[in-house]
């Protein structure tokens, strides 16, 4: 068994809040932190390729690990959380990967194809890649959605021996229940659909051709994914697609040391919140607080997130 870290999360009571700490993040001026880095176009199936950020500190430190950085729903490896929390890693001697997932970003002129809880080979492949690069056993940095998508790839993909360990915070592995959370908070449903229309109107407008979601038909998460994702990946349903490629009943198939944290409060993965996840390689932090992607506040004069990560990434 895996040690757990240990650090403690006490929010100050305006905080303990799960759907606050959620929006608190984009309510907030965004982090300037800024880390150099080099674009990588890593093909992941046949024409179709996605774009990677890799940054390289000035001191390699933690005998020269990597970390592949993987952005949740709607965001991206620009978005400035991600960003800072590359420049932390890099900061403390770590090798940083940004991946963007399929059609996000620049990589839109890349792939015609959307990306989805199920794109397990596209992360499997860029870990081949960042392997092969760096003669290292890279450790996956997974946020959200991404979290589902990894342990996939880690489960069934070709290369999950190349991966050291797995660092997933406010994971989604029940996409159906998910989904329902997220249509049944209005702040939340209106967020997130405004980033998929942003997403969906970029790629429309890269391939005109493309299909499209009805925006008129769709109102939530649920039905964007029922109207629109389950039909364009040839499912009969979203619940024929969240069946398919949720990994919350698959969990005790992972032969890869895994870091699960996770919130009470998550007002977005209710089954994550509700479930033991341990098993023997996979290690549990469940908190009170913290929201979906939350954990808002510092310990020490830097970020309380920031510093779990590194425990996880160091844990043995």
């Amino acid at each position: 068994m895996n040690q757990a870290p240990t650090l403690n999360y006490n929010p100050p009571w305006y905080l303990r809040n799960g759907t606050l700490q959620t929006v608190l993040p984009n309510l907030l001026p965004p982090s300037n932190k800024k880390v150099l880095s080099e674009l990588h176009e890593v093909e992941v199936e046949p024409g179709h390729s996605v774009v990677l950020y890799e940054s390289i500190p000035e001191k390699s430190a933690n005998n020269g690990q990597t970390v592949l950085i993987i952005h949740p729903m709607g965001s991206s490896a620009s978005n400035p959380s991600m960003v800072r929390t590359a420049s932390e890693l890099v900061k403390d001697g770590y090798r940083v990967f940004r991946m963007n997932h399929r059609g996000v970003g620049r990589g839109v002129k890349l792939s015609d194809q959307i990306y989805h809880g199920g794109r397990y080979r596209d992360i499997d492949q860029v870990l081949q890649f960042v392997a092969t690069r760096t003669h290292t056993q890279p450790s996956i940095l997974a946020f959200s959605l991404s979290s589902n998508i990894s342990v996939g790839a880690l489960i069934t993909g070709a290369n999950k021996q190349l991966c050291q360990r797995l660092v997933a915070i406010s994971p989604v592995f029940d996409l159906k229940q998910s989904a329902q959370a997220i249509s049944d908070s209005k702040i939340i449903n209106s967020g997130i659909l405004k980033s998929l229309k942003n997403y969906c109107d970029r790629r429309s407008s890269e391939y005109p051709d493309a299909a499209s979601p009805d925006w008129s038909k769709i109102s939530n998460m649920a039905e964007f994914d029922n109207r629109f994702v389950a039909p364009l990946l040839g499912y009969s349903s979203a619940n024929d697609y969240y069946q398919d490629i949720s990994m919350k009943d698959q969990l005790s198939k992972i032969q890869t040391p895994t870091f699960l944290l996770t919130a009470q409060d998550d007002p977005i993965a209710p089954f994550e919140r509700a479930t033991n996840l341990n098993s023997e390689y996979v290690v549990h932090t469940n908190l009170k607080h913290g929201g979906h992607l939350g954990f808002s506040g510092k310990e020490h004069n830097k970020r309380w997130i920031d510093q779990w990560i590194l425990q996880a990434l160091e844990a043995h």
